[in-house]
Order: structure tokens, then C-alpha cells, then sequence
């Protein structure tokens, strides 16, 4: 029998930095929260610790496993499989949902029709609020997509056409910092008839200029609406040259183009930490974390850190994900029950393909990325199965000490230093020079002058 082209070989995550930098200061962080950070990023939720909780014992040994033995006669190699903890800040368990998201998109989502990647962005001087209240983040995401409506409408001078989106709400930017942005997979074009009908093409005509300043109008309407800004304040915003909006439109992909797809999909979802360009000091409690595009390198305290990613960690039960227009689940049920056959088939209805598609079996997702089979035996090419799940402490004790397989280590003792004031300034580092002498960023902007509001309207900030 051919053996697998890889052997699986279980993850480490006690030996990245991020695992390192959660172990030794996610207790240190809930307490000094209300302090130095609830004024920035909003009151706190008290599920962020049970997420660091969560992620410290994913694929930890110590926590149980899966025995995966083989079933060839005179073989008993066996391997062993630690739990995840499918939480929203994990990088393993969040490329298993991107890889899963990819091929849920590319075979049930998407038409054969090209599409394009759209991102837009908003002022920094306006970031703080999205980062505050998740609700006004989703509601973003509205602004985008009757943005995108209306724009791809007035140009094609059909109000009824429906184009088709995938919509996707993001916090955390290029160095894991707070970036509250959207990123959209969107039609070229729309389909007549209230979506039933031919295809037309994106007009050329059709910029991103035209739908920054449509952009711009719907998100400082929201804001007013909201009372986070005043009316003043969005009028001079409206004058700003350039504005700080924008709305940036990729190239047309294709339906051929099968990997650009599927990229494009998994990109959308990507986890908000890299390990790769992460690096943590332990004894000075210092967080350097890399740019992939641009160079740049940020140096923080390692509390500070923890703050800009537990603003990336979505609350119990949020959607970060919408399907809008063409891609929504209504339009393709109703497209699919067209499409059936007038007469039922005899026998129980099969599973719909969405529901499958979501389940992409870990051993399959194993071999297609890594080219690990994870079915094979790699001693002898043999079919493996699970024979058990070890739960039991002192069971998990006994194979983990026969094994030669190290417990966790507790927690190191160094503390960051005291901060004055309630929150760090946070620099971007250029490489060419050294952290001190780069200026810190400030959230407001000269240009506002008086307009700006001096109380946020929140009740944490009011009551202090």
C-alpha cells in the first residue's frame, strides 16, 4: 500500500509566542482592564478570559485525547489527538474555519460569474467608535453594502437589479492592531428581475471614487443617527481633502480561476495573528509583532497586546459573516427549489449541500493542504481508527508519563512594569529607526479643532 506523502505530527502551540505571552499574563490583564483600558476599548466582557482559558488548553495533552490506532493485524502504532478549542483568537483552530469557509463558498456561494475583492476603511478619528460598540461594526457593514447597492444600481440605471455579496466584519489590521474595516466578495455586476433574471456586467464607469463619497455620507449619517458625532463634526468631516475613507476595488476574478477563489475566501476569514511575525520577550514583557506588507514593526507591553486582541474576539453568538443579495440563503434555497425536480424522490430528503459543506472532515482538510493522510497508518499504509477518548486525569497522567509527554508549565513571574495614565501610547515602528524617538498616534485630528465631541456618549466614559 502507498504511504502518505507526510507524517502527522501533533501541533506545539506551548511553543509560540502567543501561547506564551496568554499563559504568563492573561490573569494580570482582567485585572488592570477597568483601569487602563475600559475608557479606550469599552467596558469589559467577561467572556474574553474564558476564550484565553479556552485557547490555553487547546491542543493541550494534558486536557484528554483521541487514540487513533491501527487495524492492520501485527501493527499497533498508534498516534494521539488533542481536543481544539474552536474558539474566534485561535490561529489553528481559525485556519480549520477559513479552509472549511473556502470550500463552503467556492461550492455552494459563489455563481459562475466573476467577483471582486472590496475593502473599506474608515478615518482613524472615527475607528474608536466601531471598536467600542460591535453593534455599530455590523452596522457598518449595512452602510457597505447599500453603498455598493446603489452604486452598481444608478450605474447599470436599474433599481432592481440584485447583485450578490459576501460580507465580512474585521477589527484587527496588518500589525494586529484595531482596524475596524470590511472586506466584501462582490459580483461584477448584478442580475435583472429581482435577481431571477440575465447577468450584467460591472459598468466601467463605475469607480471607487464615486462610491467613496457615497461611503462617506452613509457611515456619517450612521454616526449622527447614533449620537456618537455631531452634526458639526460630520459637516467639516465631509470637507476633509482627502477624505480618510475609502473604498478599494480588486480585479475581476474569475470563474475559472478556482485558486484565486479560494485564496480570496480564506483571506477574508484569516485569523488576526500571525505566529510567524510574532516574537514575545518574556523578562521585559514586550510584544514585536511584523508587518507582511508594508515593513513596519510594532513594539508593545505585553498587556497592551492583550488588549488590542481581545477587541478582535467576537462576542457568544456574532455572526462576523453575511450573505447578502444573490449570496443569501433565501435567494439560493429559492433558486435550488426551482431548479428541483417536480416529483419527490422516493426515500428520506438528502442533506442539503450547505449543511455537508460545513463539515469538511478534519482528515480530509489534512491531506488536501498539508498532504498528510491522517487514514493511513505511516508504519505500514494500514486504515487507522479512533479506539478511544482518554478524559479520565488519571488515565491521561499515565500514558502522558509513559510517553514522556510534559505536563504544562506554570505561569514565569515577570510582571510588566507600572503605566501612568490609562492607556500606553501604541507607536508603529519604523525599522530604520528606534521605538523611541516615533511619535505615539493620537485619535483626534487638528482639523476637527472644537468640533470634536469631548464626551463619548458611553455610559463608562459619562460616569467617570
Amino acid at each position: 500500500m502507498p504511504l502518505a506523502a507526510a507524517t502527522y505530527r501533533p501541533r506545539a502551540p506551548r511553543n509560540t509566542p502567543l501561547h506564551e505571552l496568554v499563559l504568563d499574563h492573561h490573569e494580570r490583564f482582567q485585572a488592570v482592564y477597568d483601569e487602563r483600558y475600559a475608557a479606550r476599548y469599552g467596558p469589559w466582557r467577561p467572556h474574553v478570559y474564558g476564550t484565553f482559558l479556552r485557547y490555553l488548553d487547546c491542543g493541550d495533552f494534558s486536557n484528554g485525547f483521541l487514540r487513533v490506532a491501527c487495524t492492520s493485524p501485527g501493527c499497533r502504532h498508534e498516534i494521539l489527538v488533542p481536543f481544539s478549542c474552536k474558539r474566534g483568537m485561535c490561529p489553528s483552530c481559525m485556519q480549520r474555519r477559513s479552509l472549511d469557509f473556502a470550500e463552503f463558498v467556492n461550492e455552494e456561494v459563489l455563481e459562475q460569474v466573476p467577483y471582486r475583492h472590496v475593502v473599506t476603511t474608515v478615518p482613524k478619528v472615527l475607528r474608536r467608535y466601531f471598536l467600542r460598540d460591535r453593534a455599530l461594526l455590523r452596522e457598518l457593514g449595512h452602510c457597505v453594502w447599500k453603498t455598493l447597492c446603489r452604486g452598481l444600481r444608478t450605474a447599470l440605471e436599474d433599481p432592481r437589479v440584485v447583485p450578490g455579496a459576501i460580507l465580512v466584519r474585521a477589527s484587527a489590521g496588518d500589525l494586529c492592531n484595531g482596524h475596524p474595516h470590511i472586506h466584501s466578495m462582490f459580483s461584477c455586476g448584478a442580475w435583472t428581475e429581482g435577481g431571477r433574471g440575465h447577468f450584467l456586467p460591472w459598468p466601467d464607469h463605475l469607480t471607487s471614487e464615486d462610491l467613496e463619497q457615497l461611503f462617506r455620507r452613509k457611515v456619517l449619517a450612521l454616526l449622527v443617527r447614533r449620537n456618537r458625532i455631531t452634526q458639526a463634526t460630520a459637516d467639516r468631516l465631509m470637507q476633509w481633502a482627502p477624505t480618510g475613507f475609502s473604498v478599494w476595488i480588486g480585479n475581476p476574478i474569475e470563474p475559472h480561476e478556482t485558486a484565486s477563489r479560494l485564496r480570496l475566501a480564506r483571506y477574508l476569514v484569516k485569523p488576526p495573528v500571525c505566529l510567524e511575525r510574532m516574537d514575545f520577550d518574556a523578562e521585559n514583557c514586550l510584544v514585536t509583532y511584523r508587518s507582511d506588507s508594508q515593513g513596519r514593526t510594532r513594539r508593545v507591553q505585553a498587556l497592551d497586546f492583550l488588549a488590542d486582541l481581545s477587541v478582535h474576539i467576537p462576542d457568544p453568538g456574532e455572526h462576523g459573516v453575511s450573505y447578502l443579495g444573490r449570496c443569501s440563503n433565501r435567494s439560493r434555497g429559492s433558486r435550488r427549489k426551482q431548479e428541483a425536480p417536480s416529483e419527490p424522490s422516493p426515500g428520506p430528503l438528502p442533506q442539503t449541500p450547505s449543511r455537508k459543506a460545513f463539515r469538511t472532515a478534519w482528515a480530509q482538510l489534512l491531506k488536501k493542504v498539508w498532504a498528510v493522510d491522517i487514514t493511513r497508518c505511516p508504519r505500514c499504509g494500514g486504515s487507522v481508527r479512533i479506539r478511544s477518548a482518554v478524559l479520565l486525569y488519571s488515565a491521561i497522567k499515565k500514558i502522558l508519563e509513559h510517553l514522556g509527554i510534559p505536563w504544562p508549565r506554570p505561569p514565569n513571574q515577570h510582571d510588566c512594569p507600572p503605566l501612568p495614565g490609562a492607556q500606553m501610547p501604541l507607536p508603529l515602528v519604523s525599522p530604520a529607526r528606534p521605538p523611541d524617538v516615533v511619535p505615539p498616534e493620537d485619535e483626534r485630528d487638528p482639523r476637527l479643532v472644537e468640533d470634536w465631541p469631548i464626551d463619548a456618549p458611553f455610559e463608562d466614559d459619562l460616569a467617570s
